[in-house]
């Protein structure tokens, strides 16, 4: 067993393939799934530039759902914030920001999103309590609204954490 903790350690990523068959590192657990994020609130401001091209602050803030009601992250209360580089038409040419989740024990955790207005990848970026050492992403793309001053986006990926 020590050479498989061995292999593990030094191939990182590779972990849970260099551990003997069904064994898994004590206190490591990994996910994957979809969901969607409902933001009941959501701000802009669009502060023109002299190119005719403007940036368009977002801030959201609502609930992420897991389509796995067990998972640790299902209804975490969310608040999302970025800026968009927008040009003359109005489309987003490129944009990045911060999300943070809070989930009803109070643990938080930390997502970097990249993309445009309609969909890019995020990644986890740290967490307190159980969320402390999270990591991983995926992708998400946005979705309609119910009213004009909500957003949806839908998502999937993986990720893992220790405890």
């Amino acid at each position: 067993m020590r050479f498989s903790i061995f292999i593990a350690a030094v191939l990182g990523g590779v972990t849970f393939l260099a551990v003997s068959a069904g064994a898994q590192p004590v206190g490591t657990h990994q996910e994957m799934g979809k969901g969607f994020s409902a933001y009941s609130t959501t701000k802009t401001d669009t502060v023109p530039l002299d190119d005719n091209r403007a940036l368009l602050h977002i801030h959201n803030w609502g609930l992420f759902y897991t389509e796995d009601p067990a998972s640790m992250l299902n209804q975490s209360r969310y608040d999302c914030f970025g800026t968009h580089l927008i040009d003359d038409e109005g489309v987003s040419l490129g944009g990045r920001g911060y999300c943070a989740g809070i989930a009803d024990n109070g643990d938080l955790w930390w997502n970097r999103w990249s993309g445009t207005l309609s969909g890019g990848d995020w990644t986890f970026v740290g967490g307190t309590g159980r969320f402390a050492n999270i990591s991983g992403g995926g992708v998400w793309s946005s979705a309609a609204g119910f009213a004009p001053e909500e957003t949806i986006t839908v998502w999937e990926g993986r990720w893992q954490w220790r405890e």
